[in-house]
């Protein structure tokens, strides 16, 4: 019993003899008019003077993204509901409409991806690049021509598997129009 009460001991007094020397060191807390002097110092400074004034069009107003809603498409099946873009779905066998934004309340909302696992047997999908969704790059009829043989849903996506939206193609008098306006537009000087 002595012998727990003197490495008791000992250890105390090597814990007191390690302890930090150094007591904590208190400050005054700023008052009021110390906060409002040093308000003054930075505003007369001003900060916010080094920086020009925007000119322009107000950007948050210019290019406004309009509503998901009512730029998407309902896919609805089964209980479970995706979105699409509009004009992503590129046909729609008439089997298939009813399922077509037909949304219903309580249907769970899942991701593109995780639906089109779900319902890989009546949804194909075309792979398209950018050039054929800006419609500069006509799709191929005769893939559209060997899906519609199937009768699937057929949805437009890019290459990592995420549906797009695909223009319309261009009619021949907007394709001259379009030529006509680039070539009356002055071309840039290029050393």
């Amino acid at each position: 019993m002595k012998r727990h009460i003197f490495i008791l001991a000992l250890l105390v007094s090597q814990l007191h003899g390690q302890a930090d020397p150094k007591k904590p060191v208190f400050r005054d807390a700023a008052t009021n008019e110390t906060l409002t002097k040093t308000y003054k110092e930075v505003s007369a400074k001003g900060p916010m003077r080094k920086f020009k004034e925007a000119t322009g069009e107000d950007a948050s107003v210019k290019n406004k993204v309009g509503n998901l809603l009512d730029n998407s498409e309902f896919i609805t099946f089964n209980g479970s509901t995706t979105l699409v873009p509009k004009n992503a779905l590129l046909q729609i066998p008439e089997k298939y409409k009813t399922r077509i934004n037909n949304h219903k309340p309580g249907s769970k909302v899942l991701s593109w991806l995780d639906f089109y696992t779900l319902n890989r047997g009546w949804i194909s999908t075309v792979e398209v690049d950018l050039s054929q969704a800006k419609a500069e790059k006509p799709i191929s009829p005769e893939l559209l021509d060997t899906l519609s043989k199937k009768g699937h849903l057929v949805v437009a996506v890019l290459r990592n598997g995420g549906p797009i939206s695909v223009r319309p193609p261009k009619v021949e008098a907007e394709v001259k129009t379009e030529a006509e306006t680039n070539a009356s537009k002055p071309k840039p000087n290029t050393p």
